[in-house]
């Protein structure tokens, strides 16, 4: 640990400190595969959205969003209505996002399985208390093996494909052993009409964040956080590189001008931790300043503490790390000295 810093919303002033933060960590079980979170103060809430769903074979089979109060940690398993007959749910990449008419919407990256196989898709929902009012689903030729999404106002989005296949097999880990840039950006519209927004692909492209007009995808190979500029058809201009950092995964905005991101600095010992629990995944939590890719690391360990972390946002002087596999989330707590 590097800085300190009074509270996480503060954080971006990141002063720096001869002594490191007393930090208090603490376990909230919430459901098993907590891979993304994001941070829900719309409307008068005050909560976290935890994207939950059993990837674990030979398991009991567990798919939901799950609400936690930032206040008491208590929990609430989102009801969702409206849906299609017979469609199952399988969340990976969430997004919450503030719509042009003031409602919230809930964009969900979606493994569902279906009577002939796998289909892949994005939903959209409106958050409505502890509800989930189901709006649409979105399945289209280019949405292969989507891992993250990024809403507009307007209810069109981006989503990241992590690879050119939709099933996991031989080719799928030649892609990743290999650094191989078969990842694109996708774009819907508000009709569901879906183009491949990037010119230039990725490797294994992991998280997106969507900031004005701007648009960053974290590759999970080649140390890339890539920022992009929005197009008026929706098509994206490469920028540049913002930072190179070895294993980033979901994009989380702190405010103005920093982000944070998890990473999975050791790729080969998280490939190891996917196949076995009691193998463990080293992780990362950094703070980027995006302006000039300065950054931070906010957080490591060695897999011990949470193995295969994937996701960390911020409240107050909180921040919360979500992971792969596991059923829970560690709240981390900076203490004053």
């Amino acid at each position: 640990m590097k800085s300190l810093f009074t509270t996480i919303i503060a954080i971006v002033a990141l002063v720096a400190v001869a002594q490191p933060p007393n930090l208090k960590e603490e376990i909230i079980h919430v459901g098993p595969g907590t891979e993304d979170i994001v941070l829900d103060t719309l409307n008068g809430q005050q909560r976290l959205l935890v994207s939950c769903s059993q990837r674990r074979k030979g398991l009991t089979a567990f798919g939901e969003i799950v609400a936690v109060n930032l206040k008491d940690n208590s929990k609430d398993t989102l009801a969702r209505t409206g849906e299609p007959a017979g469609m199952s749910f399988h969340p990976h990449g969430i997004d919450l996002v503030k719509a042009s008419d003031g409602t919230t919407l809930l964009f969900v990256v979606n493994h569902e399985d279906t009577p002939t196989g796998k289909r892949n898709s994005i939903l959209l929902y409106e958050a409505v208390g502890k509800t989930l009012v189901f709006k649409k689903q979105v399945v289209d030729k280019t949405i292969v093996s989507p891992n993250d999404v990024a809403g507009l106002p307007d209810g069109a989005f981006y989503a990241t494909n992590d690879s050119k296949r939709s099933k996991m097999g031989f080719g799928w880990l030649m892609e990743k052993l290999f650094k191989v840039r078969t990842s694109t950006i996708v774009y819907c519209n508000t009709d569901g009409k879906c183009i491949n927004a990037n010119d230039k692909k990725l490797a294994y492209a992991n998280g997106i964040l969507v900031l004005n007009d701007l648009v960053y995808v974290a590759a999970t190979q080649r140390k890339t956080l890539a920022e992009y500029r929005m197009q008026a058809d929706g098509t994206l201009q490469y920028n540049r590189n913002v930072v190179k950092l070895n294993g980033l995964d979901n994009i989380s905005h702190v405010n103005p001008g920093n982000v944070i991101i998890a990473a999975h600095p050791k790729p080969g010992k998280f490939l190891k931790h996917a196949g076995n629990p009691d193998k463990l995944s080293p992780g990362t939590v950094y703070l980027v300043k995006i302006e000039n890719g300065k950054n931070e690391e906010l957080f490591y360990n060695d897999g011990s503490k949470i193995s295969g972390n994937s996701v960390a946002v911020a409240f107050e002087n909180s921040f919360y790390i979500g992971q792969v596999f596991e059923d829970w989330i560690l709240k981390v707590t900076i203490l004053e000295n």
